[in-house]
């Protein structure tokens, strides 16, 4: 399932969650009821933006293998104003020395 599917359904989900008490009770316990679900969903909301911000890549997804990169080909088109650098693998630094 991909993540902009789980987010539709969650954010489906809430809609529901939050309109639900306005149908079945009054206005006044349903605002109350509505407060505390939104609260607990601000909370939750922090703790996944403090997990995806903290969340280290694994190795496959921070450098692909060599054999899984298959064969490259980079393109420039268009007008490049200034220098480029079309490399599949580098080891070190690139530099470009300017005179002046």
């Amino acid at each position: 399932m991909t993540a902009r599917r789980v987010a539709l359904i969650c954010t489906g989900v809430a809609v529901v969650m939050v309109a639900t008490p306005f149908v079945f009770l009054g206005s006044t316990r349903a605002v109350a009821i509505t407060a505390l679900i939104s609260a607990v969903a601000g909370v939750a909301a922090v703790g996944i933006a403090v997990w995806a911000a903290l969340r280290q890549p694994t190795a496959d997804e921070a450098s692909p293998s060599r054999t899984s990169l298959g064969e490259m080909s980079n393109r420039i088109s268009g007008t490049v104003h200034g220098d480029a650098v079309q490399a599949r693998d580098i080891d070190g630094d690139v530099r470009f020395d300017r005179p002046g």
